[in-house]
């Protein structure tokens, strides 16, 4: 018999167990960070109790911590810096993959209103991205909606990755119909291949 393969949880679901996370790392650090902070702050005020009673005339001065103490605290601060950017970092990329996957953008409005145009003459697709679409669709592994989606955003279909243009890596594939996309969407039939041009390995 098959086994029976939970669904993914719903979204409401989901949405609840990303902040219960968010609040039980806060809780957990705070509560780590507090407990080694009352630490160092009781030892300090006893000592300075004990100091202040060893001697009258000490009363009236200030009481100091040592340069070394100050050099741990701005090693301790440093490090709290590059912890948040890193942990930051990283959250902001793994959650990334989640928005990637649910964001939606009608650009039907723009190119209704001629900024589309606009937009596609600068070509903001980099090449890099255009071909890796490209090389899915001529693989089989898409069925060419993202590789349309990039020319329709305005690719750079004449940028080379490993010295082929988006053009010649159809050609190498021998995909009329993905060639005959790029040279609809204005690509440079003279263009050359750069000194990486190989066969069509990784096409």
């Amino acid at each position: 018999a098959e086994t029976a393969v939970d669904p993914p949880p719903t979204t409401e679901a989901y949405v609840e167990r990303l902040r219960a996370w968010h609040a039980s790392i806060v809780a957990d650090l705070d509560s780590r960070l507090r407990y080694q902070v009352e630490i160092v702050e009781k030892n300090l005020v006893s000592k300075e109790a004990g100091d202040s009673g060893a001697a009258a005339a000490a009363a009236l001065e200030v009481s100091r911590v040592r340069s070394e103490d100050v050099a741990v605290l701005d090693e301790l601060e440093e490090t709290g810096r590059e912890f948040t950017r890193e942990l930051s970092k990283k959250v902001r990329g793994q959650l990334g993959e989640v928005v990637s996957r649910h964001a939606k953008m009608d650009v039907g409005y723009l190119y209704e209103q001629g900024i589309g145009d606009i937009i596609r003459d600068f070509r903001p697709v980099s090449a890099d991205t255009t071909q890796q679409a490209l090389s899915n669709f001529v693989k089989g592994a898409s069925n060419g909606d993202d590789f349309r989606l990039c020319l329709k955003a305005g690719a750079d279909v004449d940028g080379l990755v490993e010295g082929q243009t988006a053009l010649i890596r159809a050609v190498c594939a021998d995909n009329r119909e993905a060639a005959e996309m790029i040279m609809s969407d204005g690509a440079d039939l003279e263009a050359q291949a750069g000194e990486a041009l190989g066969g069509v390995e990784g096409v």
